[in-house]
């Protein structure tokens, strides 16, 4: 007989859990994973998000932009009492602490070198023709010496917008976003311009409501880095640029950008 699960936590939200979404996290043959799981009788949105995410996870893990996915087994989902239908994805545990270096700890080179791989990791969904469509800071993390992205419920191809509606953090809203377009290439680059400028500041926004939210992102220019990082505030200006239109256009252009530094 198969030894029993140990260490297994709870770790969901607690609002996730009125919508059929639990989190597990948990030990399976000495490796700590994430179990999360989701319910057909949850919310709609939740549902169709969670489809999403496990879509792409299967498509694309292969192509190493992803966690790796694991088979969740009978004894598993029998120990947990999992029903058969739920709907289930079973990754490792990575290090989500990337982003909590101190950019004063690193000198100009090395801070370079790692906004260069945040942006690389970016690229990768963009080059399979994706938007990822939450970038955040806690969506960036380590696994086996690698930085990778998490959370795809969002995820969509670049080219369908027609069905996706607009679900984003204000925080990391592009001003076009409060304007009723659609999520691009650009708002994912925008969103990593607030993850960049709020690490490098150790600055966290903050205002009082959505129509604040608005206000920063459209009309204030709020995006000037330390004097020290001077030679940085091209790639900011060309994240955080109002006008899509005076935005970097694609990854690779970022990269270009940082490249020349």
């Amino acid at each position: 007989m198969s030894p029993k699960l140990k260490h297994i936590e709870v770790v969901s939200k607690s609002s996730s859990l009125v919508y059929g979404r639990k989190v597990y996290r948990l030990i399976n043959a000495h490796q700590y994973f994430y179990l999360k799981t989701q319910t057909y009788t949850g919310h709609e949105v939740f549902i169709k998000g969670f489809e999403n995410e496990v879509f792409f996870y299967k498509k694309h893990y292969k192509d190493h932009v992803t966690l790796p996915v694991y088979e969740v087994s009978p004894r598993i989902l029998d120990e947990l009492n999992i029903q058969n239908d739920t709907l289930c994805l079973m990754l490792p545990e990575a290090d989500k602490t990337l982003l909590d270096i101190q950019p004063f700890d690193l000198n100009l080179l090395e801070i370079i070198g790692f906004i260069l791989k945040l942006s690389v990791c970016l690229g990768k969904i963009h080059q399979l023709g994706y938007i990822h469509g939450d970038i955040k800071k806690d969506h960036f993390l380590t696994y086996n010496g690698q930085i990778f992205l998490l959370d795809f419920e969002h995820t969509h191809f670049a080219f369908d917008n027609n069905s996706i509606s607009l679900t984003a953090t204000p925080r990391y809203m592009a001003p076009e976003l409060f304007h009723g377009a659609c999520k691009s290439v650009q708002t994912d680059l925008y969103a990593l311009g607030i993850v960049l400028y709020e690490w490098l500041t150790q600055h966290r926004l903050a205002t009082q409501s959505y129509q604040a939210w608005a206000q920063l992102h459209c009309q204030e220019y709020f995006f000037e880095l330390p004097q020290q990082y001077n030679k940085l505030q091209l790639i900011i200006d060309g994240l955080l640029a109002k006008s899509s239109a005076l935005r970097f256009k694609t990854t690779a252009e970022l990269i270009q950008v940082i490249q020349l530094i």
